[in-house]
């Protein structure tokens, strides 16, 4: 329930959890039994991961077609799947900064890449993520890549990707809300059939392995206590700190939103209104840990572009940036301590979204006394 980021902890503690599940579910055993994932753990743990006194497992909550897309890594041992997942995880960290760089029409300034580098590699979220073996880069690549294959007319693959986004649906509920409702509003409905397909053909291959997942997997979940684990949300803070448990269901709120998010996609483009979103749903969200906070790198790659244009006011641009490496010096001095809670990590999202509002409120104004931006999409244009 708390960060392992103290020296000694060893890399990929979460993945040896998703590993054996997804082996498990190859071998048609079942990926939610207490039992067999203590039994598979046991026989497969490295001595770089220290064993809990207990013995208890780590055990995966997400849904079965993530052991079936993690399925190919169980032919290799958990130490040589571990590596591999890393390397994967880098790589698609690679790949969302291109992708998010492409989204905002700023593929060619090499400023705003070299500067993404370092944001998206220095960032708390995406050190906890590379350091555990975590899968939150499934969902961070499901949502770039359902933006850009919308934004392409690939509207069937668009909706088929977001199944990835499902594996950890409290962190993308309210963008796929915001991608539903506008489907069905413009009837443009493709994207929510090509979301349907996949459900579906990721149940029934679900279900040639493992019949019983269904059964299993929902009583895993109701015999979690949800509500008294360690989270890095705003409901988690309030429940264990100021004893308010009602802010647990903030969530709910959140998803009015949607709609005038819509409005926000209209006028400045998709990736804005997705990075508001995800600012937004993140902290407030039911459940969600530090390394679940990656998803939050395109707001923070849309930043350093407009950071990099120099538009705006130089006050304003200079304290933001003075803002965002005190958010990042912030957050590594709590992950350098093991013991800290995860629900200490609240507030990150919501700083950076202060600092994304006021870098957007003060780009808008600059772009609303300067000439227009070439078609092409010049940096710094709101997209």
């Amino acid at each position: 329930m708390v960060p392992r980021f103290a020296p000694g902890t060893g890399a990929g503690v979460d993945f040896l959890g998703y590993w054996s599940a997804s082996r498990l579910m190859v071998q048609r055993g079942d990926p939610y039994n207490h039992d067999a994932m203590a039994l598979m753990q046991s026989a497969n743990r490295p001595p770089t991961i220290p064993r809990a006194k207990d013995e208890t497992p780590v055990v995966v909550w997400d849904p079965p077609w993530l052991n079936l897309v993690l399925a190919p890594l169980t032919v290799l041992s958990f130490q040589a799947a571990a590596a591999t997942w890393m390397f994967v995880n880098i790589a698609f960290l690679g790949l969302a900064l291109l992708l998010s760089l492409r989204l905002l029409h700023a593929e060619r300034d090499e400023g705003a890449f070299l500067w993404g580098v370092v944001a998206t590699m220095a960032f708390g979220g995406t050190l906890a993520l590379v350091k555990m073996g975590q899968i939150g880069t499934l969902v961070l690549m499901s949502l770039l890549l359902s933006l850009w294959l919308r934004q392409i007319g690939r509207e069937w693959l668009a909706g088929a990707v977001l199944l990835l986004a499902c594996i950890k649906p409290h962190l993308s509920y309210l963008v796929i809300l915001m991608l539903v409702a506008d489907s069905l509003r413009t009837r443009r409905f493709r994207l929510v059939g090509g979301l349907v397909i996949a459900v579906v053909a990721s149940t029934l291959v679900s279900w040639i392995f493992f019949p019983r997942w269904l059964e299993s997997y929902l009583g895993l979940l109701g015999g979690t206590p949800f509500r008294e684990v360690y989270t890095s949300t705003v409901g988690s803070f309030a429940t264990h700190v100021l004893h308010w448990r009602l802010l647990r269901h903030t969530w709910v709120l959140v998803l009015p939103l949607a709609w005038p998010l819509l409005r926000v996609a209209e006028r400045e483009g998709w990736m804005t209104a997705t990075n508001i979103a995800l600012l937004v749903s993140v902290p407030l969200a039911p459940f969600g840990y530090t390394f679940d906070q990656v998803v939050l790198l395109p707001a923070l790659i849309q930043m350093v572009v407009w950071l990099t244009s120099r538009r705006g006011a130089r006050s304003v641009t200079m304290t933001c940036l003075a803002a965002l490496v005190a958010i990042y010096a912030g957050y590594w001095v709590l992950l350098s301590n093991g013991a800290r809670p995860y629900y200490w990590f609240f507030w990150v999202p919501l700083a950076l979204l202060v600092v994304y509002l006021v870098l957007r409120a003060t780009v808008a104004s600059d772009a609303s006394t300067s000439p227009p931006a070439s078609k092409n999409g010049a940096p710094g244009t709101l997209t």
